[in-house]
């Protein structure tokens, strides 16, 4: 298991049964232990838990109902209980604050041998569905017959890939899609720049910052495994055991999406890692605002041997104290901005349930060189950030604080209530003598390239989510946080 660092952080890792904190680099990746099972699916269950599934193995670790299923592993301490638990499935947030698993595919035991029976059949598209009116609208097919569906079933049957897919490199090309546009037009997808190089099962994180992170994969090949393809025949043969990727990629990269084109990708500053991550491996945001990366177990059982050449009403306040950040306070001011950020449901190199909103806000520097950040709570339509829990983060000059774990909405499975949205304080700076307090070098450079401040009118180009100032429900959430302050660590 790894953490991957976003930026630099002290943190406390356990040393002799004593705890110690050591300085990490942005962009560092740092091994911090052994799942004990391949985290196959991976979830935050708050700011202290990660839940890690997976299916029936021939693991050496045992409980006493067998083998265990999953792990649960407390952060701070890199703890691990072993868990029975269940495989292939998805998952999901509730906006009372609990997980629910479902789908997936029926269960398999030791050996890959079944469980029950499998689900039978099953196609892949890309649809629309309204579930008010229980309509789908289909999507246009994906742009030069790019095949992007699970697993290598696109070169053959559920079986067996009918050609040797590790030989076949994968696509860089990214595209975009806006599913509804706002014209009410047909969507369609539009040519982005191309990733930094060929990746197949990569793995996309929305970090606070807005940015994109992208762990893991291979350079060709796909997902699944199989003991054979049509042209190699034995399992002897083939070349990564019954993988059907190869090429790992171990350097992450990073995607802004709003730099200018042409320069949308980068992997500058990051370290590399020498262990594979393809399929079946996981990745998830931690409240620290570091990346969890784990599992990868292209094999029907555990396989050990196998080597690869490579929502609503009044505002809330922020207080951030000027040992925070460097520079001038009012330029950071300028540049600091609060995102909420749901991490999802990994497996199979997806995050489903991910959500990303930055919350409109002003601010009031103080001659101090504190900053009082005016926050808006979140949005009128909660279909826009689902209910449940989710994390919050301060991002001073692109590096964010710790994430707060928040319950958005009611808490409860019901109906949301929502309450009209409170006209933002006008932003306030101090004079231009005032600064931050920390050293330099651990901290932004106030560049003020894909971030910036909400001031509450849909007018605002830095606004990651706009919300007009005037008569609008808003959901009730993140009460929690009224009368806190945050701190950049």
């Amino acid at each position: 298991m790894l953490f991957l660092y976003s930026q630099s952080v002290k943190r406390r890792n356990q040393r002799m049964g004593k705890f110690d904190l050591e300085a990490v680099t942005a962009g560092s990746i740092l091994e911090v232990g052994d799942t004990r099972v391949s985290a196959m699916m991976m979830f935050v269950g708050n700011n202290e838990k990660v839940y890690i599934i997976d299916k029936a193995e021939g693991n050496a670790e045992q409980i006493k109902l067998g083998v265990p299923f999953g792990t649960l592993h407390r952060i701070s301490r890199h703890l691990w209980t072993s868990k029975p638990m269940f495989f292939c499935a998805s998952g999901m947030h509730l906006p009372n604050g609990s997980y629910v698993t479902f789908g997936g595919n029926g269960a398999v035991t030791v050996g890959g041998e079944k469980g029950s029976d499998l689900n039978p059949g099953g196609i892949s598209i890309r649809v629309l569905w309204d579930p008010d009116t229980n309509t789908e609208t289909l999507l246009p097919d994906m742009p030069d017959g790019i095949v992007r569906v699970y697993p290598a079933s696109a070169w053959g049957n559920y079986s067996w890939p009918f050609i040797n897919t590790w030989e076949k490199p994968a696509s860089s090309s990214c595209h975009r899609i806006t599913p509804e546009p706002e014209d009410g037009s047909s969507p369609t997808y539009t040519q982005d720049d191309s990733t930094l190089e060929s990746r197949t099962m990569g793995q996309f994180i929305i970090l606070p910052t807005g940015k994109l992170l992208v762990v893991n994969g291979g350079l060709n090949g796909t997902a699944g495994y199989a003991n054979q393809t049509l042209l190699t025949e034995s399992f002897s043969d083939m070349p990564f055991g019954m993988s059907l990727a190869s090429g790992p990629v171990g350097t992450p990269a990073e995607y802004d999406p709003k730099a200018v084109s042409g320069s949308r990708w980068s992997n500058q500053g990051f370290s590399s890692t020498q262990i594979v991550r393809l399929y079946h491996s996981s990745a998830i945001l931690l409240p620290d605002a570091s990346v969890m990366i784990a599992g990868s177990n292209p094999s029907v059982d555990v396989n050990l041997t196998t080597w690869y050449s490579q929502n609503g009403g009044s505002s809330f306040d922020i207080t951030v104290p000027s040992s925070s950040y460097s520079g001038s306070a009012n330029n950071a001011a300028e540049n600091t901005h609060v995102s909420v950020v749901r991490p999802g449901w990994t497996t199979h190199a997806m995050n489903m349930g991910q959500r990303y909103l930055q919350l409109n806000n002003t601010y009031t520097v103080n001659s101090d060189g504190s900053l009082i950040l005016h926050v808006s709570q979140m949005p009128p339509i909660p279909n826009i950030f689902q209910p449940g829990p989710a994390m919050v983060f301060v991002v001073v000059n692109g590096i964010p604080s710790n994430g707060t774990f928040v319950i958005v909405g009611s808490g409860n499975i019901e109906t949301q209530p929502t309450a009209d949205l409170q006209e933002l304080p006008q932003k306030v700076q101090a004079d231009s003598s005032v600064s931050g307090s920390a050293d330099g070098s651990t901290t932004g450079t106030g560049n003020k390239t894909g971030t910036g401040t909400g001031t509450g009118s849909s007018e605002d180009p830095n606004a990651g989510v706009t919300i007009p100032a005037s008569r609008f429900g808003i959901l009730v959430a993140v009460g929690v946080l009224l009368g806190f302050s945050f701190g950049h660590s």
